[in-house]
């Protein structure tokens, strides 16, 4: 089995692993999620305002990427992304864009653990930054909605 391998790991960047893309190395320069969140309705009583809490949110996810100059990992998420809703407007079925994904902290001396893992939709493929520093990198965010709440 071919593993596309980065050349960007770092001891401060996180490995992610995502059940479509078992052979894609991938590391997150950043991560940014809510783990925990809280729903509420406002009711307006008078010139008083009570918020009253509904449902748990679902957690999103986004990360900043580095890739490489055949935008490997990019065009990866792309297709990811693509598999969520059909050209046409349509949505697919659960089944068809569902992963699973986990996150690994880099230890010293290489060593590695889950620390999360979320069954998630991809959501967004973000901005793009592309720099000439340090091998001349390409950068852009993805993110992604828990699929369920709790």
């Amino acid at each position: 089995m071919l593993m596309n391998r980065t050349r960007f790991k770092q001891i401060w960047q996180w490995r992610i692993e995502i059940s479509e893309m078992p052979n894609l190395d991938i590391y997150a320069k950043d991560i940014t999620y809510s783990p925990l969140g809280i729903e509420t309705e406002a009711e307006k009583v008078g010139c008083i305002v009570f918020n009253f809490p509904t449902s748990n949110s679902s957690t999103s996810i986004s990360m900043t990427m580095r890739d490489d100059e055949d935008k490997t990992i990019y065009n990866s998420f792309s297709t990811l992304v693509s598999k969520v809703v059909n050209p046409d407007g349509t949505v697919n079925l659960a089944k068809d864009y569902l992963l699973t994904m986990r996150k690994y902290s880099l230890f010293s001396k290489q060593k590695e653990k889950v620390t999360e893992e979320w069954k998630v939709i991809p959501t967004k493929v973000g901005d793009i930054s592309e720099t000439k520093e340090d091998g001349g990198y390409l950068e852009f965010t993805i993110s992604f909605e828990e699929f369920r709440s709790f």
